[in-house]
């Protein structure tokens, strides 16, 4: 195989790995206080969604649960969205580590979200966490290959998958802080070599 290929057979393995332990007992237990939350909100229509404020979170989420609602309700469909949103973090993890460590550590890393207890537990819930993480990943990794020289289509796929974490939960707004003074880091750090080195 193409040593081009190669990162994305391994991305694919790793989340076909991450994906199994997501869906063991997907269905049980029943859902709990805030899983029942997200559905009842869902449930409505999509303006009182939008307009609802009694919920802390912004209505990205709940907007795309609406949708998952009209396809089916039992306990274990209404997680699926979660374990695939947590199963195609694992990949971005590798993709993130490889741009900065030896591939065997940035395999090492993705095998170790796959297996985290409380990764795993959030992607088997109906709520926003495992959605927010890997739109999270998606940022930082687009902005990594941005800071690396890639293509300006990439501030695309940054500015795209912020605004989606940012309509998702509040949280991003302290992911996109760092990521910030990240690339200004990284602009300053270039600066110097240029300028004295």
């Amino acid at each position: 195989m193409s040593r081009r290929y190669r990162p994305y057979l391994i991305g694919a393995i790793l989340a076909i790995v991450a994906l199994a332990p997501r869906l063991i007992l997907l269905g049980s237990p029943s859902l709990w206080l805030d899983e029942s939350y997200s559905v009842a909100l869902a449930s409505e229509s999509v303006k009182k969604v939008l307009e609802n404020t009694s919920d802390p979170h912004p209505p990205l989420f709940y907007l795309m649960l609406h949708i998952w609602l009209s396809l089916g309700r039992s306990e274990a469909f209404l997680r699926i969205p979660s374990a695939l949103f947590g199963a195609l973090s694992v990949p971005l993890v590798f993709a993130l580590g490889r741009a900065w460590v030896p591939e065997r550590t940035a395999v090492l890393g993705a095998l170790f979200l796959s297996m985290a207890p409380m990764h795993v537990w959030y992607s088997q819930e109906v709520r926003m966490y495992s959605l927010l993480t890997f739109l999270g990943l998606v940022s930082t990794v687009s902005l990594t290959r941005l800071i690396k020289g890639a293509k300006p289509v990439w501030w695309v796929v940054y500015a795209s998958s912020a605004l989606a974490g940012l309509y998702t939960h509040y949280g991003m707004v302290g992911l996109l802080v760092v990521q910030g003074l990240w690339l200004v880091f990284c602009r300053m750090n270039r600066y110097i070599e240029l300028r004295f080195l």
